[in-house]
């Protein structure tokens, strides 16, 4: 895995040599969810929920979102990744499960990719509207077989819904 665009163009990432992170998000998704972002990720605070690899957050970094922080059960090979990124108080590690840390502040830009069968999306976009910023988006991946979220969930509504092979994408904003 590469970083596609931006300051760390063409840097490679670590994997796993286990199956300790299922399905990393593919260099066309993360291409085409940044693309959709366009130029607000430039300054913004980005969260990357489920991180794995911090392939989302590194290459928001490098496209320049000003600060990272990443949520990852298991963060060796983040651990790892991170270390691509030259300004250490540019980012943050936050080893657990996201219904159990602690999230401060809020974040303009928050990226999902939960284990497809594991959590449920209502509960995680609920659960993540305290932190998004006025303005933000909620990125959530998930699987294309999964039943279709509802439209709306309290005050977010999903603007947009794409597809790419067995992904979808859809992103959240506040009403």
């Amino acid at each position: 895995m590469r970083i596609s665009s931006g300051s760390l163009k063409g840097r490679v990432l670590a994997s796993p040599k286990d199956a300790s992170i299922m399905r990393p998000t593919s260099e066309k998704v993360r291409a085409a969810v940044f693309s959709s972002l366009g130029e607000i990720i430039v300054g913004a605070r980005f969260l990357d929920v489920f991180a794995g690899t911090g392939a989302m957050g590194i290459e928001a970094y490098s496209r320049g979102a000003s600060h990272i922080t990443f949520v990852e059960k298991q963060p060796q090979t983040l651990s790892a990744n991170v270390k691509l990124i030259p300004d250490t108080s540019a980012y943050k590690i936050i080893a657990g499960d996201v219904f159990t840390v602690k999230l401060t502040g809020t974040y303009d830009i928050i990226y999902l990719d939960p284990p497809y069968a594991t959590y449920d999306s209502e509960q995680l976009l609920l659960h993540m509207m305290p932190v998004l910023a006025d303005g933000g988006v909620i990125v959530l991946e998930e699987a294309t077989r999964k039943q279709p979220a509802a439209e709306a969930y309290g005050v977010l509504k999903c603007t947009k819904e794409r597809r790419y092979g067995d992904t979808m994408i859809q992103y959240w904003e506040k009403e």
